[in-house]
């Protein structure tokens, strides 16, 4: 979640974001305007948003949910009952990716890291429940302005 957008060209998709912001909707209005997005595998990212435990698991699960039902709507039917039985690994991934990158940015922040997996594990099970939420999800999925079908 390491996303920097030039101003100019977020305000040209306002409409997709001014209710609520999701970037796989930003990101796909940007990439429909022509707009190229680029990886910065040195960007850092520090965070000054603060909840309780309770808020970001339905953050959390909330933004996994969108997410589940954005990837189903661009899906054909197959993948979308192998997206809904692999959804459970999503939690585990993340878990393995950010011990990955932990340990090779920040080795001496390992304690910390071990110390605080069960927490991390919720919040990344609370992501991939909604992820599979969304997956499961029957009907139309979510549109890409953020509003409920």
């Amino acid at each position: 979640m390491n996303i920097a957008y030039d101003r100019t060209v977020l305000q040209g998709c306002r409409e997709i974001w001014a209710t609520v912001f999701y970037e796989t909707d930003v990101n796909a209005a940007l990439g429909r305007a022509g707009h190229k997005l680029y990886m910065l595998p040195e960007a850092a990212v520090s965070s000054r948003l603060r909840m309780g435990f309770g808020e970001a698991m339905e953050h959390l699960y909330t933004g996994g949910k969108h997410y589940g039902r954005f990837v189903k709507s661009n899906s054909a039917p197959m993948k979308r009952v192998l997206l809904v039985l692999v959804a459970p690994l999503v939690a585990f991934v993340l878990l393995w990716r950010i011990i990955r990158l932990t340990l090779a940015r920040q080795p001496a922040r390992w304690l910390p890291l071990l110390l605080g997996l069960p927490a991390l594990l919720l919040l990344l099970g609370a992501w991939s429940a909604g992820e599979a939420a969304g997956y499961a999800r029957r009907g139309l999925a979510e549109s890409s302005t953020g509003k409920n079908s």
